[in-house]
């Protein structure tokens, strides 16, 4: 609880990064995963292959498409893991 007047310390952990290689370029977002429930973190760069998030420890979620595809059937996604200090490598067809 945070209270006007008053000192609240956070512990906040280190970030993690991830690093993200598409075949092709797509489209697609990030989300990260705590139960059932999803948040909206970032958008993929729909231009690039190759791309990397400074992101919080956490199970997070890609869902991304060819960005030629016109519809949601092509959609794939892959979940991944972001610790501390290291680098999840997320390699997608």
């Amino acid at each position: 609880v945070v209270e006007g007047g008053k000192t609240t310390e956070l512990s906040i952990p280190a970030p993690g990064s991830a690093s993200i290689t598409l075949k092709i370029a797509s489209i697609g977002a990030i989300f990260l995963r705590e139960n059932d429930d999803w948040t909206y973190v970032v958008p993929l760069d729909p231009n690039q292959t190759r791309q990397a998030f400074a992101l919080q420890p956490g199970t997070y979620t890609v869902i991304y498409r060819p960005k030629s595809a016109q519809q949601t059937a092509y959609s794939k996604s892959q979940t991944f893991t972001v610790t501390s200090g290291a680098t999840a490598i997320v390699n997608l067809q």
